[in-house]
């Protein structure tokens, strides 16, 4: 049967957002974190990445799947196997440069099987994460304080604290003060909300919640300072948020994402209701693409007598130079 899908790059996100609208709303969880990170882009609250790209995925009945490059390697949402395969086909002749590539755990291990028979190129893993759907929140009663909408008064905490979180969850990465400043000012003008919760007007903890998406909302940067932690404040602020979020009227959804290698963190999102909606993963590729038109080196096997050849089977061996 004729394959019959193409893949669409678009100039600007804008465009990418027009181009997906309808399809997100069919999976308006499992096509959450890239709905936002498109919209972000398109209304300006994060500047423009180097590299960034925009695709769609099309077959004879409309639009069957999306992805994007926005500055972290290439974002997949939950896709059906002809949409990433028709990815892999698309950026090893176009980007077989890729850097990394992480989303939902089928799509992204279809993505990088696919992605070493055409380029040759090995990953590995470099991070786990689970996305959590709120079913009943549970609002602790033990905790002193209580949770306030953040201002631009908040803004050397927010900054700060933004900072740190960042060094703590992307290896190490250091954001600098002005980037940080003005990201928070962009994501307040558009309609980011950060939460904070304080303790005799002091803040001791902080989140914001994305912009809503198809009725979906999700928690980000929940972060208590070191000096602040084994409190329960995360876990007042999280649950304070997405209870007040779940009854909020037109959102149907409150979910976040947590580190598979943070116990405690995902205890404390167990506490106030959260339950497991996805697991997702992210891979790092290594090695150098394949030159157009040879044979990737983990394809070719060694006969009995020492000569090579081109076809599958047993004895088949990795070749270092393409990792």
């Amino acid at each position: 049967m004729e394959d019959t899908t193409t893949v669409r790059r678009h100039d600007t996100p804008g465009e990418f957002v027009a181009a997906v609208a309808d399809w997100l709303t069919g999976d308006p969880v499992g096509t959450n974190v890239l709905a936002t990170v498109a919209h972000g882009r398109a209304l300006g609250m994060t500047p423009r990445a180097d590299g960034e790209f925009w695709l769609t995925v099309h077959d004879t009945t409309g639009v069957t799947g999306a992805a994007l490059q926005s500055g972290r390697g290439l974002l997949l949402p939950r896709l059906p196997d002809s949409a990433v395969d028709a990815l892999a086909r698309e950026l090893a002749a176009w980007r077989p440069g890729l850097s990394s590539v992480n989303g939902p755990r089928p799509a992204v291990e279809r993505f990088v099987a696919r992605w070493r028979e055409r380029t040759g190129r090995a990953a590995e893993v470099t991070g786990r994460t689970g996305l959590l759907a709120m079913a009943e929140p549970s609002v602790p009663d033990d905790v002193p304080g209580g949770m306030r909408t953040g201002t631009a008064d908040d803004a050397d905490t927010v900054v700060g604290w933004t900072r740190a979180f960042a060094e703590s969850v992307h290896d190490g990465e250091r954001i600098g003060l002005r980037q940080a400043a003005d990201a928070f000012h962009r994501m307040r003008a558009a309609g980011v909300v950060y939460r904070l919760w304080q303790v005799e007007g002091i803040p001791v903890s902080m989140m914001y919640e994305s912009l809503p998406v198809n009725g979906v909302v999700r928690i980000q940067n929940v972060y208590t300072p070191p000096a602040r932690r084994g409190n329960g404040y995360a876990a007042a602020l999280v649950g304070t948020a997405a209870r007040d979020l779940t009854a909020t009227p037109g959102l149907t959804a409150c979910v976040l994402y947590v580190d598979r290698a943070n116990p405690t963190a995902a205890g404390i999102y167990r506490r106030v209701g959260f339950r497991p909606y996805l697991d997702a993963v992210a891979y790092r590729f290594t090695g150098l693409p394949v030159p157009a038109g040879s044979t990737p080196m983990w394809r070719v096997r060694r006969s009995s007598c020492g000569a090579t050849t081109g076809s599958a089977g047993s004895g088949w061996y990795a070749g270092s130079e393409w990792g």
